[in-house]
């Protein structure tokens, strides 16, 4: 049956809505689209420099090369306490090569998580706004106990106030003491949380029966990592 058959009857009404003719100063802002999306990327070494730099230990984020010179960095913090337009702040970006690709670092960041947009100096409007990126992962305190058979329960919390809401996974890697690190596939949080995690290594894992082992954890969120933990027997 056609709608034009169709007896329709009026449920609610409404005044007219019209849409602002200009923009609101406070809630929005123009936004040049010619200008490239700030996109975070990983770090390409596994976690060393986020284990032993101090540039990375801190609050940091590693962008993709932009492919446009003169162009500035803004960052605004991902909280519900910072505005959404006016919120923004310069930042400082420096030209990084890694791996031999051209990155740009953004440091000394004012939050765990964050925003950035480009702009240039002679353009009214920035750039479209990133996803938000993790600028820090806490590192989890790890404690150790034995479980039935070859087994060790190892459980990992973090303070009460760290930012670990973007993390999704974890590393464990082990040793015999004095012997090089084994570290095994990352594996899932699913809907633990963090703060309150515990997870097993057991023989399959490598462990075997009548040796001693130390043992560290890592968390990993989206294109960040953090520092291994210190270890735990």
């Amino acid at each position: 049956e056609s709608l034009s058959k169709l007896d329709f009857q009026e449920v609610a009404r409404s005044e007219p809505f019209q849409w602002p003719s200009r923009l609101s100063e406070e809630w929005s802002c123009t936004v040049d689209w010619s200008l490239p999306f700030p996109r975070q990327v990983l770090l390409p070494d596994d976690g060393e420099l986020e284990d032993s730099s101090r540039r990375w230990q801190g609050r940091a984020v590693l962008l993709a090369w932009p492919h446009l010179e003169g162009l500035q960095l803004e960052v605004r913090e991902e909280s519900q306490h910072t505005h959404q337009v006016f919120g923004w702040q310069s930042c400082q970006s420096i030209h990084i090569r890694l791996a031999a690709t051209d990155y740009m670092a953004a440091c000394d960041l004012p939050s765990d998580l964050v925003r950035f947009r480009w702009r240039t100096a002679a353009a009214a409007a920035a750039g479209p706004s990133s996803d938000v990126c993790v600028a820090k992962v806490a590192t989890p305190q790890v404690s150790a106990e034995l479980g039935p058979g070859l087994r060790v329960r190892l459980k990992a919390t973090v303070p009460r106030d760290a930012e670990v809401s973007m993390v999704t996974f974890l590393r464990i890697r082990y040793k015999v003491p004095g012997g090089a690190w084994k570290i095994l596939a990352p594996r899932s949080l699913g809907t633990s949380k963090v703060n309150n995690f515990t997870t097993e290594v057991a023989e399959e894992h490598g462990l075997e029966v009548g040796e001693s082992y130390v043992f560290s954890m890592q968390f990993l969120a989206p294109k960040r990592r953090s520092q291994w933990s210190s270890e735990s027997s």
